[in-house]
């Protein structure tokens, strides 16, 4: 079994969900993967399915990524644009090279609060990288990281939605459009409509964490000390991290905290069979449009502008958009989109 992998969920009979025949999701290049399918039918079928997982899998975070169809790999952006060695190589070299120069941009150095962390250098690199790249990810930058949250109702609304893109005189600009029944959604011809949306579920065993230094990093407006904190990664190990964004930036960030966002994160780099996150995938829920359009109904808390604050709320947005000469030079897909 390779590092990392996680047993699947063993299939149960549970009312308002029912265990269909296995799907088979692709580990890397070569391997496949059988994890079970269960077709949910209510939504206390759902709320019972979510916390018998998380249950099951108490020495794990259990996280949810929510897609429109179903595809037979969990791939990071990164390498889902790449068709070949040498491109996922071109792409890994894109993504180093802007990581360096934020680490480098002092701005960015202070927003992002990468001055508050300590330990040794290849500890303090590796969690940069890691915290950079998470961010970057998380706000529409193709890496190596991948986007997952630890709510199954913001799984549900990104299931419910389509990720667009279209230019303006602004750059390419992004939307997301609800999906409903009976409407037609070829969206950049790439989506075919079933009538399903799906989330996977995925267990992690590492989740990233801190132990407080008695370093002080400052002192903020109100008088609180903050201490440096030293984050537990292992530098010289391949591992996967579950990270909670919310925990690694200030609020002034503000898109992990509407999404309850994390990322799974890699400290390997470059492309091997390890970053398809498969591995970690323990079921697969397949859910009606029509049922979770119903449940979800209407309301400000589930809009595209609640999940993505524009920039005048979302003051890391903000900076990130504004610098223009740390994301010179790169394609569009290594770029911050405005969200329209």
């Amino acid at each position: 079994m390779a590092e990392d992998t996680v047993e699947p969920i063993g299939v149960r009979n549970i009312h308002g969900c029912r265990a269909l025949d296995e799907v088979f999701l692709q580990c890397g290049r070569s391997r496949w993967r059988g994890v079970p399918l269960y077709d949910v039918k209510t939504l206390h079928g759902l709320n019972k399915l979510i916390g018998y997982i998380v249950f099951m899998y108490q020495d794990y975070k259990v996280l949810y990524r929510g897609t429109p169809q179903f595809y037979p790999n969990v791939l990071p952006s990164l390498f889902r644009i790449c068709n070949s060695e040498k491109s996922q190589d071109h792409q890994w070299k894109n993504e180093r090279e802007l990581i360096n120069r934020i680490r480098t941009d002092t701005e960015l150095r202070v927003s992002m609060n990468l001055n508050d962390y300590e330990g040794t250098k290849s500890v303090r690199d590796t969690f940069e990288d890691i915290l950079v790249g998470s961010i970057l990810q998380h706000y529409g930058v193709a890496t190596q990281n991948l986007d997952a949250v630890d709510n199954h109702w913001t799984a549900l609304w990104f299931g419910l939605h389509i990720y667009t893109e279209k230019e303006t005189e602004s750059g390419i600009c992004a939307h997301y459009i609800r999906r409903s029944m009976g409407a037609s959604y070829d969206v950049q011809s790439r989506f075919a409509e079933d009538g399903y949306q799906y989330i996977y579920v995925m267990a992690i065993r590492n989740q990233l964490q801190f132990q407080k230094s008695d370093q002080v990093a400052r002192t903020t407006e109100d008088g609180n000390v903050r201490y440096k904190m030293i984050p537990s990664v292992e530098a010289e190990e391949k591992k996967t991290y579950a990270v909670d964004l919310r925990r690694i930036v200030p609020s002034t960030f503000l898109r992990p905290a509407a999404q309850h966002g994390w990322m799974i994160a890699s400290t390997r780099h470059k492309f091997d069979e390890r970053n398809d996150y498969a591995n970690h995938v323990v079921c697969v829920l397949r859910l009606k449009v029509a049922d979770v359009n119903h449940w979800m109904g209407t309301g400000e808390m589930i809009t595209q502008q609640n999940l993505f604050p524009d920039p005048l709320h979302d003051q890391g947005y903000d900076i990130l958009l504004a610098k223009h000469d740390v994301f010179q030079g790169k394609d569009y897909r290594m770029k911050i989109r405005l969200m329209v």
